[in-house]
């Protein structure tokens, strides 16, 4: 399908997603239909899986100061084109990279001379990673609350979303020290999602792509993947931004701990003590080495900041709430490996995974403004307390209330003390004009 004719495609299909989205109509399942909804959920297309269909992608999983293999990845899908793009995922670069005869991307090598196709193919491997982990996270949660409306109309709201109104997405952006993602209307009225991955010059000699950091693609897909079943965040109120911030940071850690070459690195690292210093911990380490001065990243997930009324803006405050889910993981697989003899590689892919899939049904649950009282209290909720055959056994429940009464969020119902109005909300209309512009030049390339 040429480039024309994937956009033409869209432009009719986002209209669509428009309508659907404020009228509250779905193409997809009614939510009486579970078997349906979770259908339409799956991530591998049963018609292409175990007929040697698919595609075949070679991507990074950290940046370059971590030193780790580059994941081959499967995926049982039959859509995807060059660019890569398939019918979530649109590469709206100039420079497409091309599929092999079996349309395979595994070729590419990150050697000087193809960096440019294979850092659009890693990308690629990046998004439909954690879009893939993130449906199959809707369809466990569909199945734990099948009769809970907030769940079934936050997987509707992705479906429609992210099928009818697919993500472009930029792996050589604009000159700039950030990366985002946005949703905005064009000239014509026509909705889009977009990320953008910037580059910038950590000296006057050499450059830096944001693209190269899967940290900061996971982070930005983080947003994408939160506004595409909960669009109603999708709002300049502070607490929505903290939340959508701390949902970037959780996603990226969430999506680095399903490999396993990653997990082992880690523990061998820092000999199984997760609270020293390591690239879990530590967001987007080459962008807060050159942009910032930090060896530990641009946040920390693992520096225990109090929500103790501070004044800043939505990234500082997040740091609250992303630190307690990072604490809570490293609990679990403390327990885990100490008491249930699990070893430590396993032990924290298990809890990760538990716990990930009970933070996504938070996100169908929390209100519009959601305070961390409210999120923590949920998270609670959701999870069991030395439970025989549920979550391991471990006292989940317990390391919820430690973490986040550390960070002084109270979980009895007492609303949150502090003035949030002293936090700027998250402007996500700061990037539309920038926005625009990068789906002007593919519309017209």
């Amino acid at each position: 399908m040429s480039k024309q004719t994937v956009f033409k495609t869209t432009l009719w299909a986002s209209a669509t997603a428009a309508f659907m989205l404020t009228s509250g109509t779905s193409c997809f399942a009614s939510s009486s239909n579970t078997e349906e909804l979770l259908s339409n959920l799956n991530p591998v297309n049963s018609a292409t899986f175990g007929k040697r269909k698919g595609v075949k992608i070679k991507m990074r999983v950290q940046g370059s100061s971590v030193d780790l293999p580059y994941e081959e990845e499967f995926f049982p899908r039959g859509d995807v084109s060059e660019g890569p793009s398939d019918s979530q995922l649109i590469y709206a670069d100039s420079k497409r990279a091309a599929s092999s005869v079996n349309g395979d991307f595994s070729f590419y090598s990150f050697q000087q001379g193809s960096m440019r196709a294979a850092d659009s193919v890693s990308v690629y491997g990046n998004l439909r990673a954690t879009s893939d982990l993130f449906q199959n996270d809707l369809r466990d949660v569909i199945r734990l609350y099948p009769s809970n409306s907030k769940v079934r109309d936050a997987a509707r709201n992705y479906l429609v979303s992210t099928s009818s109104m697919p993500l472009f997405y930029f792996t050589k952006g604009n000159e700039m020290e950030n990366a985002y993602y946005t949703r905005f209307e064009a000239e014509d009225g026509t909705p889009y999602r977009l990320m953008n991955l910037g580059w910038y010059r950590p000296t006057s000699r050499t450059k830096e792509y944001t693209a190269q950091q899967p940290d900061i693609v996971w982070h930005e897909a983080g947003h994408s993947l939160v506004d595409a079943a909960r669009p109603d965040l999708f709002s300049d109120d502070s607490k929505a931004g903290a939340y959508h911030e701390a949902w970037g940071d959780t996603n990226a850690m969430f999506t680095l701990l399903t490999y396993e070459s990653a997990r082992k690195k880690l523990i061998f690292d820092v000999r199984g003590d997760l609270h020293q210093r390591n690239f879990l911990r530590s967001m987007a380490e080459e962008f807060g080495q050159s942009v910032l001065g930090s060896n530990t990243g641009l946040r920390d997930l693992d520096d225990d900041v109090k929500d103790d009324g501070f004044e800043g803006e939505v990234h500082d405050k997040s740091r609250v709430l992303a630190g307690a889910v990072y604490d809570i993981v490293v609990k679990a697989y403390e327990d885990q490996t100490r008491v249930n003899g699990v070893l430590p590689a396993k032990a924290l892919g298990e809890v990760a995974d538990y716990l990930r899939t009970r933070w996504v049904y938070t996100l169908t649950q929390v209100d519009s403004t959601p305070s961390f009282t409210e999120i923590g209290t949920l998270l609670k909720g959701a999870l069991p307390e030395h439970e025989v055959g549920e979550g391991y056994g471990l006292p989940w429940m317990s390391y919820v209330e430690e973490e986040f009464t550390k960070r002084n969020i109270s979980l009895d119902g007492t609303p949150d003390p502090w003035d949030w109005s002293v936090f700027k909300g998250r402007n996500w209309f700061a990037h539309t004009e920038s926005a625009k512009k990068k789906i002007l030049l593919f519309k017209t390339s």
